[in-house]
């Protein structure tokens, strides 16, 4: 991924996509699948934004891997990586409480500007909710709530946090 911000989705037996990850500029995505040599994919990749993706096929992509041992390596830490912060997702989303997944996303893509963050990826109260697992209403709620105590403002897909010390002292155990 060049520029712009995936998410990484699957369809649940209802029909509902549900968000596994994002990705953002510089990620690879569609690593497992190939790895894996799966020819059929269950997991699809939606622009956030406007993106510059390139594409490489399996057969040049594993040709490259042959010229190139030493990229194992790099390709396994990458994998190993995102191991970790998968079992870490799980974590989050089975045992922290739904502010406290909503102080973790919001942190996990806030960036800093000057005294405030705000979040890098331009997410609708709907996709924070598939990604911590709740309701669009408790995230509207949360936001709403934390609005109101001066610890954030949004507007457009955008949350800016005015107080990030005090919104994620929260986190500080996890």
């Amino acid at each position: 991924l060049e520029s712009g911000y995936l998410k990484i989705t699957q369809e649940n037996e209802n029909g509902e996509m549900v968000t596994l990850a994002m990705r953002t500029p510089g990620q690879i995505c569609g690593l497992c699948e190939l790895l894996a040599e799966q020819r059929f994919y269950t997991r699809y990749a939606f622009c956030l934004t406007d993106c510059v993706v390139y594409v490489l096929s399996a057969e040049l992509f594993n040709k490259f891997l042959d010229k190139h041992p030493k990229v194992w390596q790099q390709l396994c830490k990458l994998m190993s990586q995102r191991l970790i912060e998968s079992q870490h997702y799980m974590y989050v989303l089975t045992r922290l409480t739904v502010p406290k997944r909503l102080c973790w996303l919001l942190k996990k893509f806030a960036v800093e500007k000057g005294t405030t963050m705000s979040t890098s990826i331009p997410l609708t109260h709907e996709e924070m909710a598939h990604l911590i697992g709740c309701s669009r209403q408790k995230v509207t709620g949360f936001l709403n709530a934390w609005r109101e105590e001066g610890l954030i403002r949004y507007e457009r897909k955008r949350v800016e946090i005015l107080q990030p010390d005090e919104l994620f002292a929260v986190l500080d155990a996890i």
